[in-house]
C-alpha cells in the first residue's frame, strides 16, 4: 500500500515500522483484519476484530512525535455499539494497553 505514495520516505518509513509494531502487539489476539487505508494524513487507519467480539479501530501517525504530544497512535476499543476505550498511546505500548483491558474484562 505504501509503494504506491509519493510520500517522504522519511514518513513512509516511520508509519511503516510503527505499523509493524502495532501488528505485532493485536498478534496474540488473533485480529481479523476487516479494512485498512492511508488517509490524506500520512496515516494508517484500519479496523481487526481481536478474540472477543470486541472491534478495534486503531490509527498509526507518520509525523514525528512533538514534545507536548508524543502519542503516534490512536486506539479505540467497540464492545458490541459501545466504545469500552478511547485512548491515544504510543506505538510499543499498544500489547499492554490490551493485556490490561482484557485482565479487567475477565470475570470474577
Amino acid at each position: 500500500m505504501l509503494a504506491r505514495e509519493t510520500w517522504p520516505a522519511e514518513d513512509a518509513e516511520r508509519l511503516l515500522e510503527r505499523a509493524q509494531l502495532v501488528f505485532r502487539s493485536l498478534g496474540t489476539y488473533q485480529p481479523t483484519y476487516l479494512r485498512q487505508y492511508l488517509t490524506a494524513a500520512r496515516s494508517l487507519r484500519f479496523n481487526a476484530f481481536l478474540r472477543t467480539p470486541l472491534l478495534a479501530e486503531v490509527e498509526v501517525f507518520s509525523t514525528p512525535p512533538a514534545a507536548a504530544a508524543p502519542a503516534t497512535v490512536h486506539l479505540s476499543l467497540l464492545e458490541g455499539d459501545q466504545y469500552v476505550l478511547q485512548q491515544q498511546l504510543l506505538p510499543g505500548d499498544i500489547a499492554s494497553r490490551l493485556a490490561q483491558y482484557y485482565a479487567a474484562a475477565l470475570p470474577r
